[in-house]
C-alpha cells in the first residue's frame, strides 16, 4: 500500500510562487524546465516508509527531519535549475499521508528558521483538521 500525498493550500501557494518568480519552469516547451525534478522527486514519498522507499531518504543532502519530536522533513534541492537556487519542500509524514506543506528558495538560515517555525505551525493545523485540501499529487 503506497502513501498518499496530500497538496495543502499552503504548498499550492507557495508552489505558485516559485513559478510566478520563474524558479520552477512547468512549461515542457521552454529550455529551463524543470518541473519534472520536483514532481518525480516528490513521487518517491508515496513509498516512504516501505521496503521500496528510495535510497534519496538516507542521503542527508537530500532528506533531513527537523523539528521537536514530530514528523517533519525536508527535501533539498542544490544548485536548482537556471537560477541555481538552494529550493527547499517541507513535508509532514504521517503515514499513509504526507502532507507537502510548503516549497521556497533557502537563501538564509535566517530564512531556513522562519520556514521551519512556520511548517511546524502547519502541523498544528493539520493534526487539527484546519487544513485547505488543494488535491493529491498521483
Amino acid at each position: 500500500m503506497s502513501n498518499h500525498l496530500i497538496i495543502t493550500e499552503w504548498a499550492f501557494d507557495s508552489y505558485s510562487d516559485l513559478v510566478a518568480r520563474h524558479v520552477v519552469v512547468p512549461d515542457k516547451r521552454d529550455p529551463r524546465h524543470n518541473y519534472k525534478i520536483l514532481r518525480d522527486d516528490a513521487l518517491l514519498l508515496k513509498n516512504y516508509g516501505t521496503k521500496q522507499a528510495s535510497a534519496k531518504f538516507k542521503n542527508d543532502k537530500f532528506w533531513e527531519k527537523f523539528g521537536d519530536g514530530q514528523e517533519l522533513y525536508e527535501m533539498k534541492w542544490h544548485n536548482f535549475g537556471h537560477t541555481q537556487s538552494q529550493l527547499r519542500l517541507h513535508v509532514y509524514v504521517r503515514i499513509p499521508e504526507v502532507y507537502l506543506l510548503q516549497a521556497y528558495e533557502k537563501s538564509d538560515p535566517r530564512k531556513q528558521q522562519r520556514e521551519m517555525i512556520k511548517s511546524e505551525a502547519h502541523v498544528y493545523y493539520i493534526d487539527r483538521g484546519q487544513f485547505k485540501f488543494r488535491g493529491e499529487l498521483k
